[in-house]
Order: structure tokens, then C-alpha cells, then sequence
């Protein structure tokens, strides 16, 4: 039964215009110097279930009015002249030159994330929910961020609340701005040749590339990171997750010392005090867990902090627990009650009147639980612990200190400079260290002779190299491809000298591969066929990450569901364990399932289908395992090999078919077998799961000894090539023509359930599944998809249709009377968003029956 309610919000958020450029309220002949009323987001109105089900977020705060001034050009920083406009992935903003040398920049309070979007998805329900989401974020969280990052002395640009007069000194850049809400602050920049306009009391000022560039080349540029840390936990007291590469920049106060210090300028705190709330959203966070949410309580650690993971695991990874200790006992002693409460009350008086006292309530508590809070970030940093040299030559000294320390120091090989890490780690915090030496004429000394609990890798990097492992107990690993790399291994220590490429990051590509920690999320297990019927279950999946081992190090899946039709249940198990810089990787699989065998007609390419519906049925429980040594040479192609078991039973109900065979059946009752698995696949073009072009060609075999159930050795050949001859981008589809075959064989005494057979989805459509079963099978297939258009009700779709073919057989005895059997049908197709997500439903029919098929993607 449906529930009526429900139909009205979802289609006023569906259906609704998705809101254009002046979506947010402008005001009308704005002139300098004036004080004016304005919603900064009118169209985030909804009633209770909308909210309930997509989040209240900060609607009540985007839709009440409040007085803003009226930036004058004229006068605010002795007059502002307009030099450039940017349209950022979701920020409109203008750029303005002060009299005083210095550089502004006018960003808007309206946000529109909708900008990131490719343009068939601007106009659809995905752009109406991403902008509704917009509403999750504080218009004037700027405001309170500024007040307590002064308060904690970390450098900032103070940030201004204005609308855009209607100013003829605009130029061309007035109508895109006047009458628009908006944050004015400096932009940190370095003073001019004439010392003016420079950020702060900064001798210089430049931006993470410029900082990148300066600290991996030599010992002489640092940053600060204590200061660093400070900026990081008002980052997770104020509940901002989006806190990468990007959103610093990097000043020089003094040069007059040995190395130069940068300290962070932080900025961009557009996602302060976001609120991601609602049903959905609860949903989604099992996919997307940086979807946090501001309150008196910390959302997980590791998702506030996951943008920032790059800066955090290379700027933290010097300081030990008492540091961050002692910066969380600095930042909570700089905020006081007052203190929170005078920040609050930066916001407009109409907001402080509606939530200040929330608010400031929320940071009070969030205050007091930040030294818990910074212990358990601290904690998550210091389970693998990465260390990074410079292109410069370095020593590195490590040396296990007692029973549960070891101690590292790297230093420049030449010069007086201070050391670059100088800390101690406890295996009851660190399991693992990993230091990269990087370029340079490096030398690595490993020694102590304390027990051997934290691992330890060595990465020597480029240059000629120089890798001692003196210590007693081992667990040391060293790195190295150089060709002059001198090593001295101890006892339980080894040398790696494989390539491996070291990710880099950039503006660009901000985000480190993953190679620490884990993670679960469930997924819905669903499919339906006529045997079937519904089957309805959950897979849960779980994967740890490790040192160069990617995608992942191992991926476990269980899935357990049950079918309505059938009145059986599937639990299956997957497995991939994958080594270190390796393209070998370990796979298990298995499974203990109800549904694998529903029917059986008997052998022969020309049997009969007679009798009420259920006289064919099987009730067969089947249980398999099989290990594999996988094998990936190359791009698109994966060797395996391995070995296999197998029990069933299968029960033997009086008035069925299979009654009446039972005892000439080989295979029947309890059986069991083992087998030695090997096969191939190979792939190009397309490997998504719905291609549209490329190909691919698979074999396997199954060698089964005469042990156990099996009376004598057997052997299975399975084989399929499939070829996509069509076009596709990320956008749009060509007609395309989808070609398979495929078949298997058997040779030596085959138990019933291993014999070859067509039918069903998976190779003869319009037909019973394993409707025919012999020794030997072959079956091709061919489907036409052909799009017809598009449409964007709701998401911008194609659509198309499809005409299929099917024909197999198989043999029995060297004789396959009845020839080939036929399906032949067609149906449609819809691609909504991306071609990635078609979805198709068609009707094909056999020689004897028809059926529908309908699910994600095509039958191939």
C-alpha cells in the first residue's frame, strides 16, 4: 500500500525550477552607505516533512531577513576599484584593488554547488537536491569563525558583511553584482616593492604550490607546525570538513633565522558549522561520511578530517601526544565563555535572536570536549605514521629505545639546521612507521635492541642511498630501486628493490590514495527472475587499506538474502587479499545457497516440458569454496588458478521428476568434489558494468579428481568472448551492436550438477532456466541498443529500445536431436544521468514459453 503523503514533498522538490542566478534575493538600487533588508536564500523554504526527510539544515537562517550595509566603494579601504570577476565550482566572486595596496575579494553568500555538475544534469531533480543541500551551510558562519580564530591568534583575513551597491563604479562587472549579499575580506598577498599592501606583519605570502615546491626541495623552508595544529583543531572545534591543500596560504614573519618558518594563513571556511541533517542524509552518510554535522557533540573523527588528510598525515606527523595536548589546552584556556559569546554575537541581530543561544552553547560544549577529541584525531594520525625528507641529502637515525619505544631523527646530512623530526613513538599508539627519505644521498641507521613492536619501512627514494638495519629483533623493511644503494641487513629485516611510482599531489589532485585503515558500508542485494522469484538480501562490505597496496589491501564481502519464489535462502562470501607493490593477490569466494539448481528436464537437446509446474523442481542446497592465486600482468587481463570444493544435496521428492531418475542420477544426494581451478579474463575499452564498446574473452577449467563422492576424475571448460561495437562518453550513447559466444564442456563421469546447460538469462532468454542439459553446450547472442532520444523529467535520461536474439543447444553422446533452440524479443531502455546507470526492461519468447527480464543494465 502507498502512502499518499508522501507524494506531495517529494514532488515539490522533484519537480520544482531549479533556482537561477538571482535566486537569492538582490536589492534593488543598493545605494553606499545605506543599511538594507535581505534573505539570502528565500527558495530554501519547506515544510516539516521536507525537512524531516532532506534535513532542516539552516532554513530558518536563510529565510529571515536581516539589515545589512551597503558597501561604499569609495571609501572602505580608501577605495575599491573592481579588476577581475570568478565563477568558482560554486562561488561567484569579484576581486577588487584598495587604495591601500592591498587586494579584496567580494565573495558571494549564495552558493551554487550545482556549478560542479555536467550541463544535462543542471536542470534536473540531482541539481534540485544538491542546491537544496546548500541550505546545510551558515550564511554568516564567517562571521563567528573570524572572532574565534582571533581569539586563538591564528592568522586570517577578517571577514565583512556588505550588499553590492548599485554602483557605476561596478563597470561591467555591476550587473552581475549589484544588489548581491556577499563577504568582503582581504586577500593575503605579500607586500609590494614599496612595502604596501603586504598581509599582516607577513615578509612574504605564497600559496600551497609555491609551499609544496619550497619544503620538498630542501631543509631550509618548514612549516610550522604547531601553529598548523592550533589552525586544525579551531578547523574541528567550528566542525569544518573541508580543509585541503587549497585552503591556506602560507606567510614568512621573520627570515632572519637558519630556516624559514611559513605559518598558516587560514581560509575559505564556507563549510563552518554545516548542518547535515535529515532522513536522507543519515542514509547517505553509510556512503559519504564527510557528511557531518555541527552540534554540541563531535561527528566521527576520521570523516570531519578526511579532506584534510593529505596536510594532517604530512604537517602533524612530527608532534608527539604532549604536543597536541598542550594545543588543545591553548586553544580551550583562549576561549572563554565571553570569548564564544562575543563571537556569536557577530552574527546579524535577527540571527543571534533566533539561535545565538544554541550556538554559543554548542561551541561551549563542543570547547570542553576538545582535548577528548584531539586525543582520539591524534590517536587515529598516530596508528601509521608517515615521515618525509626533502631532495636534499638527509640522515635518519632510528633506534628502539625499550619495550614499547622507538626513537626517530632525521636531520640534513650537511649544515647546522635543526633536526626535521626528532619524536618518539609507543606501539601501543603507532603499529607502523613509515619514512621516506625522498631524493638526495640518503643514509637510513636502524638500531636498539628493544623489542620489535612497531613496524618500520625505509624508503631510501632517488640518489645513492645507504639502508643499516644494527637492530636485534627485526620488523624493519627497507625500499630501494637504486642501482648504487648500499644495504646492511640485520636479523628479520629485508630489501625491497621493486619500482614504485609515489603519488605527488598538486592543486589539482589533492587527495593521497588511501593506504591506512578501513572501512564498512552495507549495500542492498536484490534481483528477480521467474525461478527465483524476488530475492531480497544485504552484502556488507569491509575493506582495510595498506602501504602500497591499491586499490586496497584486502576486501571482504558476505551477502545473505532470501527469494520469495523459491522459499530458499544465499549466503555467499568474497574475499581479495592483495600484496604489497605486487600484481598478485589472493581470492576466496564460496557460498551455501538454496537457489543454485530450482529445476531439472533431464539430458538431451530435445526433451519435453509436460506436467504440472512443479513437477521439474529441485530442491538442491549446494555448498562451494575456492581459493585462487590471482595474477595481473597488465591492464584489463587477470590470471588465476587454485583449488575448489563442492558439496550438495539434492532430496529426492516423491512425484517429481527427478523421483523418477533417481536411481540411475550420478550426482544426486549428498555428493562432494574438489577440483583444481584455472582460468583468464581479458578486457579493453568499456569495463564498466553496462559497456557500451570494447570486448572481452574468459575461460576457465576444473580438473576434478575421482575422490570423495566423485567415482571418477572429470574435467569442465568454460569459455565466452562478448564484443561492444558502440560509442560512449561520460554524457551519451551510439547505436551499438552487442555480440556474445560462449559454451562449456565435459569430459568423464559428470554428476547432473555440473553438466552443461542453456537456458535463462544468463544464455538462452524466453526459456525455463538449465532448460536443456547435455555434455557439451554452446549458445551466441545478439542485441542491437539503439537510443532514441533523451528527455529530462525529473534527470536528463536516453532512452532507447532494444531487439535481441538468442540460440544454444547442447549435446549429448555426440547427438543433439531438435537442433538449435531460438529466443528472439526486445524491449527498452533508459540511461538516467549517465549511460553507467541504465536500467532495461524486455519480453523475449522461446519455443515454448515467454519471459520478461528487467534489472540494471543488459542480460550482457
Amino acid at each position: 500500500m502507498g502512502i499518499p503523503w508522501l507524494g506531495p514533498p517529494l514532488l515539490s522538490l522533484l519537480l520544482a525550477p531549479l533556482p537561477g542566478a538571482a535566486a537569492q534575493e538582490r536589492v534593488p538600487e543598493a545605494r553606499p552607505g545605506d543599511t538594507v533588508r535581505v534573505v539570502p536564500g528565500a527558495l530554501y523554504a519547506a515544510g516539516s516533512f521536507h525537512e524531516w526527510l532532506f534535513g532542516a539544515h539552516y532554513r530558518a537562517v536563510w529565510t529571515t531577513p536581516v539589515r545589512v550595509p551597503v558597501l561604499d566603494l569609495s571609501r572602505f579601504a580608501g577605495g575599491l576599484t573592481p579588476v577581475g570577476a570568478h565563477t568558482g565550482s560554486q562561488t561567484t566572486s569579484l576581486r577588487l584593488k584598495g587604495a591601500d595596496g592591498r587586494t579584496y575579494q567580494f565573495r558571494s553568500v549564495f552558493k551554487r554547488p550545482t556549478r560542479r555538475l555536467p550541463p544535462r544534469l543542471q536542470n534536473s531533480v540531482v541539481a534540485n537536491m544538491i542546491q537544496d543541500g546548500a541550505s546545510a551551510s551558515h550564511p554568516y558562519g564567517a562571521l563567528v569563525v573570524d572572532r574565534l580564530l582571533s581569539a586563538v591568534g591564528v592568522l586570517h583575513p577578517e571577514p565583512h558583511l556588505f550588499v553590492m551597491p548599485d554602483d557605476p563604479r561596478l563597470g561591467q562587472f555591476r550587473s552581475e553584482f549589484a544588489g548581491l549579499l556577499g563577504i568582503l575580506e582581504e586577500r593575503p598577498n605579500e607586500a609590494d616593492d614599496e612595502g604596501r599592501g603586504g598581509f599582516g606583519r607577513a615578509l612574504k605570502v605564497i600559496g600551497p604550490e609555491r609551499l609544496f615546491e619550497r619544503i620538498d626541495r630542501g631543509s631550509e623552508d618548514r612549516v610550522d607546525a604547531r601553529a598548523f595544529l592550533v589552525s586544525r583543531l579551531m578547523d574541528i572545534l567550528i566542525g569544518d570538513r573541508d580543509r585541503h591543500r587549497d585552503n591556506w596560504r602560507w606567510a614568512l614573519l621573520d627570515d632572519r633565522g637558519p630556516v624559514r618558518w611559513w605559518i598558516p594563513v587560514s581560509r575559505d571556511h564556507d563549510e563552518a558549522f554545516v548542518r547535515a541533517d535529515g532522513a536522507l542524509i543519515h542514509v547517505a552518510k553509510l556512503y559519504y561520511p564527510q557528511l557531518v554535522s555541527f552540534g554540541p557533540e563531535y561527528d566521527r573523527t576520521l570523516n570531519l578530517n578526511w579532506h584534510a588528510r593529505e596536510v594532517d598525515r604530512r604537517f602533524l606527523a612530527g608532534l608527539d601526544r604532549t604536543a597536541w595536548d598542550s594545543a588543545a589546552t591553548f586553544v580551550r584556556a583562549r576561549l572563554s565563555d565571553r570569548v564564544i559569546l562575543d563571537a556569536v554575537e557577530a552574527l546579524p541581530p535577527e540571527i543571534f535572536a533566533l539561535q545565538g543561544e544554541w550556538f554559543a552553547s554548542a561551541l561551549r560544549a563542543r570547547r570542553d570536549a576538545l582535548g577528548e577529541e584531539a586525543r582520539r584525531y591524534y590517536e587515529l594520525l598516530a596508528r601509521e605514521v608517515d615521515l618525509r625528507g626533502t631532495d636534499d641529502a638527509e640522515v635518519a637515525v632510528v633506534r628502539r629505545t625499550g619495550p614499547h619505544t622507538v626513537d626517530v631523527l632525521i636531520r640534513p646530512r650537511e649544515g647546522r639546521l635543526p633536526p626535521l623530526v626528532s619524536r618518539r613513538f609507543d606501539d601501543r599508539e603507532t603499529h607502523e612507521l613509515r619514512i621516506n627519505l625522498w631524493g638526495g644521498a640518503d643514509s637510513a641507521f636502524v638500531g636498539g635492541s628493544g623489542r620489535a613492536g612497531t613496524r618500520i619501512r625505509v624508503i631510501g627514494g632517488h640518489g645513492r642511498d645507504e639502508l643499516v638495519d644494527g637492530s636485534l629483533h627485526g620488523r624493519v623493511r627497507f625500499y630501494d630501486s637504486g642501482r648504487h644503494t648500499r644495504s646492511v641487513l640485520g636479523p628479520g629485516s629485508t630489501l625491497d628493490r621493486r619500482r614504485f611510482e609515489e603519488w605527488v599531489g598538486s592543486d589539482l589532485d589533492r587527495y593521497p590514495p588511501r593506504d591506512w585503515g578501513s572501512w564498512t558500508r552495507p549495500f542492498p542485494w536484490l534481483f528477480t527472475t521467474a525461478d527465483v522469484g524476488v530475492f531480497t538480501g544485504l552484502e556488507v562490505a569491509h575493506t582495510r587499506y595498506g602501504f602500497r597496496a591499491f586499490p586496497y589491501r584486502t576486501d571482504l564481502r558476505l551477502r545473505a538474502g532470501w527469494a520469495s519464489e523459491a522459499g530458499a535462502a544465499k549466503v555467499a562470501f568474497e574475499g581479495a587479499f592483495r600484496r604489497e607493490n605486487s600484481d598478485v593477490s589472493v581470492r576466496v569466494q564460496g557460498h551455501a545457497s538454496g537457489i543454485e539448481i530450482l529445476k531439472y528436464f533431464g539430458q538431451g537437446n530435445a526433451t519435453t516440458r509436460t506436467g504440472p509446474e512443479d513437477f521439474f523442481k529441485v530442491d538442491f542446497d549446494d555448498l562451494a569454496a575456492e581459493l585462487d592465486v590471482v595474477f595481473e600482468p597488465r591492464s584489463g587481463l587477470e590470471l588465476h588458478a587454485g583449488p575448489a570444493v563442492r558439496y550438495s544435496s539434492t532430496e529426492v521428492e516423491p512425484g517429481r521428476f527427478i523421483a523418477s531418475i533417481a536411481d540411475t542420477l550420478y550426482g544426486a544426494g549428498a555428493f562432494g568434489s574438489i577440483a583444481g581451478v584455472v582460468g583468464f579474463e581479458y578486457s579493453g575499452g568499456d569495463r564498466s558494468g553496462v559497456p557500451w564498446r570494447g570486448w572481452r574473452v574468459s575461460a576457465e577449467t576444473r580438473a576434478h579428481p575421482g575422490v570423495w563422492s566423485a567415482d571418477r576424475g572429470f574435467v569442465t571448460l568454460d569459455w565466452e568472448g562478448r564484443v561492444y561495437a558502440g560509442r560512449t562518453d561520460s554524457v551519451h550513447v551510439s547505436p551499438t551492436l552487442a555480440l556474445r559466444l560462449g559454451g562449456r564442456s565435459t569430459w568423464g563421469t559428470i554428476p547432473f550438477q555440473e553438466l552443461a546447460s542453456i537456458g535463462g538469462r544468463e544464455n538462452l532468454r524466453g526459456w525455463d532456466t538449465n532448460r536443456f542439459t547435455g555434455r557439451h553446450a554452446v549458445w551466441a547472442g545478439a542485441e542491437v541498443r539503439w537510443p532514441l532520444g533523451g528527455f529530462s523529467f525529473m534527470l536528463p535520461s536516453d532512452f532507447g529500445f532494444f531487439a535481441s536474439a538468442d540460440v544454444g543447444r547442447v549435446v549429448v553422446d555426440g547427438a543433439s536431436p531438435g537442433g538449435w533452440h531460438l529466443g528472439t524479443g526486445g524491449g527498452v531502455w533508459i540511461a538516467p544521468a549517465a549511460p553507467g546507470n541504465t536500467l532495461s526492461v524486455g519480453y523475449l519468447r522461446g519455443g515454448e514459453r515467454g519471459a520478461w527480464y528487467a534489472g540494471y543494465g543488459f542480460a550482457f
